[in-house]
């Protein structure tokens, strides 16, 4: 007989749903704690998506602008009225 199945047969009934009661609750505690774990987790990998998003769109936006090394003259089609 292991050491567990001769602690149990030691305990009155009373005790034994005590300890059964105890190791619910544990359980329940730990799960609840893997639970919110795992939402955390799930809303830091949403808020870092929506931060890669927003700087993949405004590296496309500035990706997207026509750029002009030509400041200093107003003659530029490209740059004129921009300076």
């Amino acid at each position: 007989m292991g050491l567990t199945k001769s602690l149990y047969a030691d305990l009155s009934c009373e005790e034994v749903f005590e300890l059964e009661r105890h190791c619910d609750e544990v359980r329940e505690a730990d799960i609840a704690a893997q639970d919110a774990a795992m939402e955390a987790e799930a809303a830091e990998q949403a808020q870092r998506e929506r931060e890669d998003r927003k700087r993949d769109l405004a590296i496309a936006e500035v990706e997207n602008e026509e750029a002009c090394w030509c400041k200093f003259f107003e003659s530029c089609p490209t740059c004129f009225g921009k300076a």
